[in-house]
């Protein structure tokens, strides 16, 4: 209980955790003891994706940067677009973005060349492409 009570974690992460901490125990108990916890809503893929992409999006990380990581955590497509995409807020995103990595960056809006760089490190950070060129 005490790794739940920290924040969210997927099913597979939570898997992951008890697995290194108990060596022993077999991993289908391990299973068994998750399932538990899901039909109890102590732990949830959804509840987890939610709060994972709303922490990484005010972080001003792009939905291709968060999914990859979601994927990475063994989230079902399905959960990942029943969150990504929920605010339709993106395009103000990544106009935020594009002043704030142009303020990192200690660039002005100006030069093209300014504009490439920004560009770059929008799409770096998992923005995508199509909006990135916004």
């Amino acid at each position: 209980m005490d790794f739940l009570a920290r924040r969210e974690h997927s099913f597979f992460e939570l898997k992951h955790k008890l697995e290194s901490k108990f060596p022993e125990v077999d991993s289908s108990i391990i299973e068994n003891v998750i399932n538990i916890l899901c039909s109890e809503n102590l732990q949830s893929d959804a509840r987890f994706t939610e709060s994972y992409v709303d922490w990484k999006k005010k972080r001003g990380f792009g939905y291709l940067n968060i999914r990859a990581n979601l994927n990475t955590k063994h989230i079902e497509d399905s959960i990942i677009d029943s969150y990504l995409f929920v605010d339709d807020d993106w395009q103000d995103c990544v106009a935020d973005d594009w002043v704030s990595a142009g303020t990192a960056l200690r660039l002005t809006p100006a030069a093209d060349s300014t504009a490439d760089v920004t560009f770059s490190f929008m799409v770096h950070d998992g923005t995508a492409y199509s909006a990135a060129a916004y």
